[in-house]
């Protein structure tokens, strides 16, 4: 039986409730998971070190592969080395409907949990997924100086698009904090467009 995933750094899930918006509906609640278990790691995500609730995941599934792309140098390591979390598994069944991303599953109703596995370090174990050719990593120090520029051009736009220089929320600062140089870019930009 094929099986989805569901990856938390809560303890002791039993079943998953509809309360993420639906990406081509948001009046709608629902449920996703993931074909693709390397997919569902990316996905335990630690508030606390991060200092962000909302989850910054920059990858994406590609012929079963996860393609995650960094933003700034060691992103991977910064967000993910010593987080512990929990993949939970659950049969897929008629209630679970396939989307339009590769490997991804919704569903508008409750999921129960039929197994969990412990991750110890959520980064070693992508690592290790890394090396069996299940995830590559685009490091951002391994992109050319034009790509780089061009990453933190588009992160630059972002910030003075969204208003975040001039506020002080957790968005902002965790932006100012991880992507330093595109804040400091966007600052520049907007010193000249004043």
């Amino acid at each position: 039986m094929q099986r989805l995933f569901h990856g938390s750094i809560l303890k002791g899930i039993k079943c998953l409730k509809p309360i993420s918006k639906f990406h081509e509906d948001d009046s709608k609640l629902v449920v996703y998971l993931t074909e693709n278990l390397a997919y569902s790691l990316f996905y335990i995500w630690d508030e606390v070190k991060n200092n962000r609730i909302k989850k910054w995941v920059t990858c994406k599934i590609e012929d079963g592969v996860v393609i995650y792309e960094e933003q700034f140098s060691d992103q991977l390591k910064r967000f993910y080395d010593g987080v512990k979390g929990y993949v939970y598994t659950f049969k897929k069944d008629e209630s679970f409907i396939r989307t339009q991303e590769e490997d991804m599953c919704i569903s508008f109703s409750e999921a129960d949990v039929d197994g969990c596995e412990e991750i110890s370090n959520v980064y070693d174990r992508l690592i290790e997924y890394e090396m069996l050719g299940k995830v590559i990593i685009k490091r951002f120090d391994s992109l050319s100086k034009t790509e780089k520029s061009k990453m933190i051009d588009k992160m630059s736009d972002y910030i003075i698009m969204k208003g975040l220089l001039n506020v002080d929320n957790e968005q902002s600062r965790f932006i100012s904090s991880n992507h330093i140089d595109a804040w400091e870019y966007a600052k520049e930009k907007s010193k000249t467009r004043n």
